[in-house]
């Protein structure tokens, strides 16, 4: 595929020296400077709209991709940032379309959700399928539809929150119910992981045609001109060793990033750190970010982001412009993305210059 840049030229005039960057980025080159995702307002006197998971999840359609334009028409788009919206009803929203029902925190202003378990018996239960007459199911397809159709291409719809893998398991089973199965009968696991690799070709092929991915773009936290971009994750794995890991983790995460020319590794906690050598011998994925626990900062992690980089994979950098100008000298170039959000045009363009004469 080769994406008509036209259309994102409405919010990033300069898309074209960002495309460059970024299918260099791919191919592990270096232009003029590393990836710098950075954006904000341009009238901080004008509204932004945000959308709650609940708003997504049952507010006007037509309404939100209006907002979103406005916000887009008020954003700057510095460095290699694109304009890009999430039509996610929540991380457990595709529990909900085999069978599951979202649950909502109040005290969250119900921003925050999780999905209720809906397997009571492995034994009986199987298989895990999509059930396409879900409410959610039916919401989401039309929700990239409509995404589709209003920006044409200007703001990219992102793929879905495919915590799909091990977590999809979770979200049906329960934590401390799954855990048990694990042990007590692991032959359930090994259909049930088979099941989920159907569920995630099934989401994968609905969302990316439903949003017109192909014809526009794809974006997720990374960009390219010429094949398709996503993330892959399994939070759960925090929870497991690497036995359970390389049997049933492993070969689904394989599985989802073959439907992926620019994989995304969404690698969640130190909990998950113990997986690192099976996670760098994944060959499709080429760009991790790592998530610290609440409080820390990715600077606390920039051994471990060195250590990712002797691998050939690149890293997400999230920091002010100070901690990017102090680790830059440090990390590869080609093999980073700088992820910053400053307060004025003036700063992120200053941070630009910066890192061109000093890449």
């Amino acid at each position: 595929m080769k994406v008509n840049l036209d259309n994102l030229r409405r919010f990033k005039p300069d898309i074209e020296q960002s495309a460059k960057r970024w299918d260099a980025f791919w191919q592990g080159e270096l232009i003029d400077r590393p990836i710098l995702l950075s954006n904000c307002p341009k009238d901080k006197s004008k509204p932004y709209h945000y959308h709650t998971y609940k708003e997504r999840s049952f507010g006007d359609m037509d309404k939100m991709t209006r907002e979103v334009l406005e916000n887009a028409e008020n954003t700057y788009f510095g460095g290699d940032s694109i304009a890009t919206y999430w039509p996610s009803f929540g991380a457990d929203e595709i529990s909900t379309y085999c069978g599951g029902k979202l649950v909502w925190n109040e005290d969250s202003n119900m921003d925050t959700n999780w999905a209720e378990p809906f397997i009571t018996d492995l034994s009986t239960q199987l298989p895990i399928t999509i059930n396409e007459n879900s409410p959610n199911w039916k919401r989401m397809v039309e929700f990239y539809g409509k995404c589709a159709d209003a920006f044409r291409g200007s703001v990219l719809p992102r793929p879905l929150d495919f915590h799909t893998n091990m977590d999809l398991l979770l979200a049906a089973r329960g934590s401390e119910q799954l855990c048990f199965d694990l042990i007590e009968t692991p032959e359930l696991i090994d259909r049930a992981m088979e099941d989920i690799r159907g569920v995630f070709k099934k989401c994968w092929e609905t969302c990316t045609t439903a949003g017109r991915m192909d014809e526009f773009g794809y974006y997720f936290d990374a960009f390219s001109s010429t094949g398709s971009v996503a993330c892959v994750s399994c939070d759960f794995i925090a929870m497991i060793g690497p036995e359970m890991f390389r049997r049933w983790a492993m070969p689904t995460m394989e599985y989802e990033a073959s439907f992926i020319d620019h994989v995304v590794l969404h690698w969640d906690g130190p909990g998950a750190l113990k997986h690192y050598e099976d996670l760098m011998s994944i060959d499709k994925i080429h760009l991790v970010a790592y998530v610290p626990n609440p409080f820390e900062t990715h600077l606390q992690y920039l051994d471990l982001y060195k250590k990712v980089q002797s691998r050939g994979k690149a890293v997400a950098f999230t920091g002010s412009p100070e901690m990017i100008k102090q680790v830059h000298k440090e990390l590869d170039p080609r093999l980073t993305v700088y992820m910053t959000w400053p307060g004025s045009v003036g700063e992120i363009d200053a941070l630009d210059e910066w890192m061109i004469k000093n890449t």
